[in-house]
This record gives C-alpha cells, sequence and structure tokens, in this order.
C-alpha cells in the first residue's frame, strides 16, 4: 500500500519512536549516601524551586508568564488508545481487538511519571500493525460492520462519492479528532481508492491507514497557522478540545466538543470552564481522578505469604485488600464528589466507610452500611493514615520505608536506595537483633552513621511516628517481634516522638505520632505545594520545571488559598490557564 502520511506527520512519527521523555535528577542527600541516578527512576526529581511557608502562602512564584505552554510530543497512553479505537470503530469491532491491546502497553502510571515511555517500541510499532490488521480483516469479511461505519449507503450497490466522502470526512474526525481539508479528503481518496478495489474494501483500507496514522497514536499539535510567533502558536478550537478532553477523560471528544469547537466556542477561558465542569461530571473524568490518587498513594495490597499465621491472628488478608481498597476509593468519592470538600476535609478528615468487621476493627468502629460514614479512632485521620497507605510488606513495620515514602510521594522531596547499600544487614534483620532490640532501635542503630543521617534524619523520625501501626496498619500499643520462623520472641514499647524534625518548612518541630505529623504538614504549604505538582504531573504525565511555575501558582492561588475552595477545583484549574491554548515549541 501506498505511503499516506504527510512528510510533516512522518517526520514527527520518527522522532517519537526514537526519542525518550527526557527525566531531570538532582541530588538531595549527601553524595556517599545517594546516587543521583537513582532520581530518574523515582520520577520525582523537579527544576522548579518552591518557597516553603505557612499554608496559605503560595509556594510557586509565577515570574515569566510568558514562559508557559511547554508541551513534550505524547503517544497515546494505553486507555487513550483503547478509547481512540472504540470511538473510530465501535464497541463490536474494538472488543475483538482489546485482548492485543492488553498485551501491547505496560505504560500505566502507577507511581511516577517516568512509568511512561514516549518512545514507541518496536513491540508497540508491530502491536499497532497487528492490531489495524485484525480491524481490516474483520471489516472486510463482516459487510454490516463496515455498513455501521459508512452508512447506511455502503449497503448499496453502487456507493455514489458523495456517500463515500461523506463517510471518510466523519471517520476522519473521529481518528484525527479534527475536520478534513478539501485537499486532504482529496489526497486521500487518489491515493486509497485508487488501488481498484471496491468501496467497501477502499473503505476498510482507509480506517487501516487510520489506524497506522501519527495522528491517531500521537497528541499532535500543529496550530493554527495564521497566528502565533517562532516560538509558541496558538491551538485551534478542535486542538483545544482534544486537550481538554483527553485531559479530563482520557478520550477523544465527544459530540458536544466537537460542535463547541466547529462553532468557535472554545476561545476564552468562560467557554473552557463550561465544558471542563461538565466533563468533570462524567464517569471518565471520576475514574481518571480515583486514578490520580492510586498514583499519588501508592497503596500497597497485601500478600499473606509475607506474613507468619502468628503475626496475622486470623486476619484475612485477601479479604482486607479488597475492602481496604474500596473503603479508601469510597472515602475519595464521598469527599470530592459528595459533601465537595476542601484539601483540609481530605487530608484531617474521619470518616470511614468500612464495611466489613475485620476492617470497621481497624479504623475503630463498628461497620458501615447504606453509604453512611462512620467516625474513625482518634488516632487515625484523612487520607494519609489510611492502612494501604502506611502498609509495609512482613511482620515488622518497616519505619525507614514508611519515611522515604511519605517524604517522596507527599512533600515532593527525593530520596532513593544508596549504591552499594546492604539492604539486609544482620545488625537489624537478624533473630538475635530482634530478640535485643526494637524496630525503632534497629532502624536508628543501623543509620546513625553520619554519612546516613545526611538523609535519615528526615527520613527516620516520619516513619517512627506511625510505629502505632503494625505492617498491615492495625493499632497497636505494644511491638511484638517475630524471628525469621513466624514466632514470637519479644514485646517493646511504642515511641512514636520525635524532636528536631523539619518537614519542608523553615522551622523544625516536635511531632508525637501519625496525627500529630499530619497536623504538623497541614500548617506548612509543603504538603498542598506537592499534591498541586502531582496533580500536574499525573495530568500532564512530565515533570515539571521552572517554566511551569505560573500555572502551579494558579492552581494553589484558585484552590488552596481560596476560601472554601473544593479539591475538585485543583482539577479543574489547571485546565484554565491561559496556555490551553497555546503551544511553545520545546
Amino acid at each position: 500500500m501506498k505511503k499516506i502520511f504527510t512528510s510533516h506527520s512522518a517526520q514527527l512519527f520518527s522522532i517519537v519512536a526514537i526519542c525518550g521523555l527526557c527525566l531531570f535528577a538532582f541530588q538531595n542527600c549527601g553524595p556517599a549516601y545517594v546516587n543521583s541516578s537513582n532520581f530518574s527512576s523515582l520520577g520525582l526529581a523537579s527544576r522548579l524551586e518552591t518557597t516553603p511557608g505557612a499554608y496559605k502562602q503560595n509556594p510557586f512564584t509565577c515570574k515569566l508568564p510568558t514562559n508557559q505552554a511547554v508541551r513534550s510530543l505524547q503517544r497515546m497512553t494505553q486507555i487513550q488508545y483503547s478509547n481512540n479505537l472504540k470511538s473510530l470503530v465501535g464497541s463490536e469491532i474494538f472488543n475483538q481487538a482489546a485482548p492485543l491491546i492488553n498485551s501491547l502497553y505496560e505504560d500505566t502510571l502507577k507511581k511516577n511519571v517516568s512509568d511512561f515511555s514516549n518512545t514507541i517500541s518496536d513491540k508497540q510499532m508491530t502491536g499497532y500493525q497487528a492490531l489495524a490488521e485484525k480491524v481490516l480483516i474483520y471489516l472486510k469479511a463482516t459487510p454490516t460492520a463496515l455498513q455501521q461505519l459508512g452508512g447506511a449507503c455502503y449497503a448499496q450497490t453502487q456507493v455514489t462519492d458523495a456517500c463515500r466522502d461523506a463517510a471518510l470526512q466523519n471517520l476522519g474526525l473521529l481518528a484525527f479528532r479534527r475536520p478534513w481539508t478539501t485537499t486532504e479528503l482529496k489526497n486521500w481518496v487518489a491515493t486509497i481508492y485508487a488501488q481498484g478495489d471496491s468501496p467497501a474494501d477502499s473503505l476498510a483500507t482507509s480506517i487501516y491507514a487510520m489506524m497506522l496514522s501519527p495522528e491517531f497514536l500521537l497528541h499532535l499539535e500543529l496550530g493554527d497557522q495564521t497566528s502565533g510567533s517562532a516560538s509558541s502558536f496558538q491551538l485551534t478550537p478542535y486542538e483545544v478540545a482534544a486537550r481538554i478532553s483527553y485531559g479530563i477523560a482520557d478520550a477523544p471528544p465527544d459530540q458536544t466538543l466537537y460542535a463547541a469547537a466547529a462553532a468557535n466556542q472554545l476561545a476564552t477561558q468562560n467557554q473552557v470552564e463550561q465544558q471542563v465542569d461538565r466533563l468533570l461530571n462524567t464517569p471518565e473524568a471520576k475514574t481518571k481522578i480515583r486514578n490520580f490518587f492510586i498514583f499519588w498513594l501508592d497503596p500497597r495490597r497485601y500478600s499473606a505469604a509475607n506474613f507468619s499465621a502468628d503475626f496475622l491472628q486470623g486476619f484475612d488478608v485477601s479479604a482486607a485488600n479488597d475492602e481496604y481498597s474500596r473503603e479508601m476509593l469510597q472515602y475519595i468519592d464521598y469527599v470530592i464528589f459528595t459533601k465537595k470538600g476542601t484539601f483540609d476535609d481530605l487530608i484531617l478528615g474521619q470518616e470511614s466507610f468500612a464495611q466489613t468487621a475485620s476492617v470497621a476493627g481497624v479504623y475503630g468502629h463498628t461497620p458501615t452500611s447504606a453509604g453512611i460514614p462512620a467516625r474513625m479512632a482518634a488516632e487515625r485521620k484523612g487520607l494519609l493514615m489510611r492502612s494501604p497507605v502506611i502498609a509495609t510488606d512482613g511482620n515488622e513495620t518497616h519505619p525507614i520505608v514508611r519515611g522515604v515514602k511519605f517524604r517522596n510521594r507527599f512533600l515532593c522531596e527525593a530520596f532513593g536506595l544508596p549504591s552499594g547499600i546492604n539492604t539486609n544487614d544482620p545488625t537489624f534483620f537478624s533473630d538475635e537483633a530482634r530478640l535485643h532490640l526494637s524496630t525503632r532501635d534497629r532502624s536508628a542503630g543501623i543509620t546513625a552513621g553520619q554519612t546516613c543521617m545526611g538523609c535519615h534524619s528526615s527520613i527516620n523520625p516520619v516513619g517512627f511516628s506511625f510505629e502505632n501501626f503494625d505492617s498491615l496498619g492495625r493499632p497497636r500499643k505494644i511491638e511484638t517481634a517475630f524471628s525469621s520462623a513466624g514466632k514470637a520472641i519479644a514485646q517493646y514499647p511504642i515511641k512514636t516522638s520525635s524532636s528536631s524534625v523539619t518537614l519542608g518548612g523553615p522551622t523544625s518541630i516536635s511531632i508525637q505520632d501519625g496525627s500529630g505529623l499530619v497536623d504538623a504538614i497541614m500548617k506548612e504549604n509543603v504538603l498542598a505545594g506537592c499534591f498541586v505538582k502531582q496533580v500536574s504531573r499525573f495530568y500532564r504525565i512530565q515533570l515539571e520545571s521552572s517554566d511551569d511555575a505560573c500555572l502551579l501558582n494558579g492552581m494553589y492561588e484558585k484552590t488552596i488559598i481560596k476560601p472554601n475552595a473544593t479539591v475538585l477545583e485543583v482539577f479543574k484549574q489547571q485546565f484554565l490557564s491561559s496556555n490551553i491554548f497555546m503551544r511553545r515549541m520545546n
């Protein structure tokens, strides 16, 4: 088959196939402790300086408002590609291809933006080809399916040029998310329909070619060629529609957005806001918001094999996994969509929706029903102290792991595993050590060196503050140490307090426990600032840089600082910046 791509699009496709996403790294601890190469795998390194301060003090300073709108050229994620295909060919044909899609992608954002690569691998290119061929074969063998895509006129003996052009215009809009120009349509017909195939087979071949086109596989933004400058350009209404739709719902624009684009009703922030408000209430948008929280919180699912029977004491790990996850997502839904709560409500609220006796017992209340929340026990609050968030594997709590996760995910600091470290040091893991020292004392001892304390003076106190919860997130007043055989061998009093702890603010403080830790970080702007960063990272699939200061400043100002602003506003405001209309060249 002849090539049907424009030379410009083909060049872009070649670029994305050989270029990866550039990540920037910095070194947070002393050189003897942390190797900066670890940070690219963490996906947390940032080139954006922030200003620590009080909760209502904006940590982001907008110095150069013209230096924004930089977007990396990105390929479609798995869910975006799936939604593109479903929009183009319909559910029946999509279901035929779905198994191939699931085997093709490995790019789910699980923890960090570095989980996603813009490089289109050989495996993915082969997969795209196989998917297109599968659809082509199915369409040629199933005339009724082709008629549904091409229109009723494709059931006629003679397919008119008007019928053909209407079908191509409709499919082209779905595939490329913009109308075709008259010239593009003529060139397409001259290329595909000149092969001598029947009109039906030519339409099937057209769909095959659309599925392999750069505009179907990538987020191409070529802009309005009549406006802009050498460094930036104005997006077309259809490109604005695509930004909004993929950004909020991971799907191509719906008919309402296409109609707004056609009527040039996406030219102002007020017009965009109407569409953003509408889309944020769709099931797809709510699913993406839930997926963000899974990305941010990095909740752990337990494996019963990692715990001894004596430690579990009959606790059903498998059932707890499902209920912990369900309850956490219900709490998020409740705060954001039902209560229309603030960031304070999300982090400090004590509502729980645990329905099973075991998980409700962990959270300190009787099982709930009918969506009516119960109140958590006093030692626990909000989103960050739920069991899947603070859980670790095995019979021990691993306070260092907890501390690193908390500071990485919720304070946006970058701590990685130092090169050459012995993660199986017997002074920590041996039964002899467990017999004489608590987990806290062993953790403090193994990191007491001056070089280690460059980082562990920040990490350890955070992890220690959660020592009144075991590795399953169950509250405890006594630590029971277990041997390597899983038998109880010693007990120790719990100590959760620490002094001279720095949590991103200008001064050090004392914390008594995990609840006190959460209260403390809510008095600073570091947690809320990190939350805003993480929202931006997840939705834009790229790390922030100094060029993003104005975007993040606006998100923080209009959501965290604004009185009674809801959590949902954080997700909304990123689409209401002036850069939604522009693209600046990388």
